[in-house]
């Protein structure tokens, strides 16, 4: 069983990974972590939960009726990993930097925000972090299995949108902008999403 030390060095080795490994490329600012302001433990669960990352001191963005909208700030993170019996370390990692990316910007559920930053990590350190723990969950091959038509950020070449179908937006790509970045979107086929993945 790993103990608090354990978990605190497999963590540092997750941060190292992804600095050496995505650092250099065009998504380097999306993986900016808030590394004084997140701690990790081990916790004990009878459940399937891996792992669980607990918010505090949030601050959210309210309406003009004082309606909540949005977090606006989180002040520190707590990253829970739980003692499984018969997990490796990869499997250990995939949880921690699942939990980690929800530390990020917008990334506090399981929506679109957050699934594009599990592909980042899929592609370029091979963790399944969508799944937690299984390694034949590719999000980037359903796509690429699943739909024709994309909407690609021109700057960061996130995927937006997906379909099967040539609407309006895929028509004029320039009408629509990433609302990471604020760059015009661009059409792509699965033949560009697959030579910006650098998939074979």
């Amino acid at each position: 069983m790993y103990t608090k030390q354990n978990l605190e060095n497999l963590l540092q080795e997750c941060y190292n990974e992804i600095e050496e490994k995505i650092g250099g490329t065009c998504y380097a600012d999306y993986f900016k972590f808030k590394k004084d302001c997140i701690t990790i433990d081990w916790g004990h669960t009878t459940g399937t939960r891996l792992g669980a990352c607990k918010y505090h001191n949030i601050t959210y963005t309210f309406d003009y009726w004082g309606r909540r909208t949005s977090i606006k700030d989180i002040g520190s993170f707590s990253i829970i990993i739980y003692d499984h019996k018969n997990r490796d370390i990869k499997g250990i990692k995939e949880t921690i930097i699942h939990e980690l990316i929800h530390t990020l910007k917008n990334c506090q559920n399981h929506k679109s925000e957050f699934k594009w930053h599990c592909e980042i990590i899929q592609r370029y350190l091979g963790y399944s972090c969508w799944s937690g723990s299984h390694d034949d969950v590719k999000q980037v091959d359903y796509k690429l299995n699943n739909y024709k038509h994309f909407l690609i950020c021109s700057k960061c070449n996130k995927i937006l949108r997906q379909s099967n179908r040539m609407t309006i937006k895929y028509r004029k790509p320039q009408n629509y902008s990433c609302r990471a970045c604020g760059t015009t979107c661009e059409y792509a086929d699965s033949i560009k999403i697959k030579q910006i993945l650098g998939v074979v």
